[in-house]
């Protein structure tokens, strides 16, 4: 069922859908060329109902069949005219709307321009399938699962309006299939529809707190110990939020890590090589980094005083080769020593 407006203007929401959109300046509508931002924008279309049907004085067609004749089935009436809103959840101020797309103006202004085969009451369905298509797309090589489709917000420079482009890459060009003319709404629009999220929001966590209250005072009264436990989990995941995050390996290097990690844990201690930062493993390398005074990798490489082999900081098994190059060299060199591609 249809969900009414909430601006009071007579418009119904027929769908709403998220979609992917590229957000790029008026002045850079190079179709293709390198976007500014990617960002999930909520499509919503719009219909407004049309006005009934006056009868006329005499009855109309029906009153001159007889009062014994079967009654006539009436055609479904569609929508008098449809409107795109566009809105951000991160942004409650990022509103645009289309203008009232009717009959007229959709036969003139999109199904010409176009080169539209499908029928007015056919746009809902049109626009709920260009924003489907637009999921995973990327302009220059299509997306995943063969989409080919791509949306792009032109914005002017003082935002004073916008137009919304669906384009098709077929590889060898690029083809607009639908355009729409979009503009900010008025701003007491803007508030009311603000107001109506951020008080069902507000709504909403009252009710979950509540729930939340409710919960905790049944597992007090039967089972203390459980709450207990659940007050030290959460303290654990609030500690642990509050932590650095450790920065991970990229690259070959995290390929590296894994393959490290599986194999220290099932080889035996014994047979573990020597820490790389320990003396004895600096002073066989040549490295220095375990502290002692070493003349470093390539030159006890080459004057033989010590093993052919660097720990580079990270595993006495490593190549004395791969100490010395810089961080990219050395990824491909680890890449290539483990056999990781």
């Amino acid at each position: 069922m249809a969900a009414p407006d909430a601006d009071g203007s007579g418009f119904n929401t027929v769908w709403e859908r998220t979609l992917l959109v590229e957000l790029r300046d008026e002045a850079d509508n190079a179709v293709g060329s390198t976007p500014r931002a990617r960002e999930r924008l909520l499509m919503t279309l719009q219909a407004r109902a049309p006005e009934p049907r006056r009868r006329s004085p005499g009855g109309g067609p029906a009153a001159a069949a007889g009062p014994l004749a079967p009654p006539r089935a009436q055609p479904r009436a569609s929508a008098s005219a449809y409107r795109a809103v566009l809105s951000s959840r991160s942004d409650l101020f990022f509103v645009f709307e289309s203008d009232a797309i009717d009959r007229r103006t959709y036969s003139g202004a999109l199904q010409e321009a176009h080169d539209l085969t499908t029928p007015f009451e056919g746009l809902p369905a049109l626009l709920l399938s260009l924003a489907g298509r637009c999921d995973g797309a990327r302009p220059g090589g299509g997306g995943r699962g063969g989409a080919t489709v791509f949306a792009v917000l032109l914005l002017s420079a003082c935002a004073s309006r916008a137009r919304l482009t669906f384009v098709e890459d077929l590889d060898i060009k690029f083809v607009e299939l639908l355009s729409l003319s979009f503009a900010p709404r008025p701003r007491r629009s803007v508030e009311a529809a603000a107001n109506d999220r951020y008080s069902r929001l507000a709504a909403r966590a009252e009710a979950a707190e509540a729930r939340l209250g409710a919960l905790t005072d049944l597992v007090r009264r039967r089972y203390p110990g459980l709450l207990v436990q659940f007050e030290q989990q959460a303290a654990e995941r609030e500690a642990a939020a509050e932590a650095p995050a450790a920065l991970a390996p990229r690259g070959a290097t995290a390929h590296v890590a894994a393959r490290r990690a599986g194999a220290g844990a099932a080889r035996p201690e014994a047979l573990a090589p020597a820490s790389p930062h320990t003396p004895a493993a600096a002073a066989r390398c040549g490295c220095g980094r375990g502290g002692a005074a070493a003349r470093g990798c390539w030159a006890a490489g080459d004057a033989g005083g010590g093993s052919p082999y660097c720990c580079g900081g990270q595993d006495p098994a490593l190549p004395w080769d791969v100490c010395g190059a810089d961080e990219e060299d050395e990824n491909a060199a680890l890449a290539a020593y483990y056999g990781f591609d």
